[in-house]
Formats: structure tokens, sequence, C-alpha cells
């Protein structure tokens, strides 16, 4: 059920992200509202932040194939503030 509580934090998540932990823990979370469905750029879409979520070995191969620099391109012509979070650790990827 979608409010006009200014409080209410509405997150639409690409319906291809696959990280079910995540976005549970989203869900589940107070004052937030998750919708599913396809972004043409990032994970995730707040009213102001696009974040685009990278693993360690995701970050490298996107590095190496050119893909990272498409991203941020695309990421950076919206018009919304983009955001790349990085995660895992660099000594386990």
């Amino acid at each position: 059920m979608i409010t006009d509580n200014p409080t209410l934090i509405k997150i639409l998540a690409d319906d291809r992200e696959k990280n079910d932990q995540l976005l549970s823990t989203l869900i589940e979370a107070p004052n937030t509202e998750v919708r599913r469905g396809r972004l043409a750029v990032g994970d995730f879409k707040l009213d102001h932040l696009l974040v685009e979520r990278k693993t360690i070995r995701d970050f490298c191969a996107s590095v190496r194939d050119g893909r990272l620099f498409r991203q941020a391109k695309l990421l950076a012509s919206s018009y919304v503030q983009p955001l790349i979070i990085l995660e895992g650790d660099f000594g386990r990827s």
C-alpha cells in the first residue's frame, strides 16, 4: 500500500536483483515500501538516489570487459544521484 507518509522510504528494486536476503531485510525494515520492477540501469531506485551494487569479483570483471564504464555513464546521465556500492572483501573475492 502506497501512502503519503513523508518518512516512508520508497524503494524500487530491479526485478533482476537476486539478493533475497537484502530484499527481505528492506521489506521488513520500518518505514520502507519495496516494489519490484525493471530499471534501465541500477539495482535500486529511491526518490533521489540510484544504486548500483557490485561484488568485488563483478566489479573487476566489469572493469576488464568495459561494462563498468558504460554503466557509470548511464548512471551519471540519470536524473537522480547515482551511487555505486562495492561489496565484499578483496582478500576473499
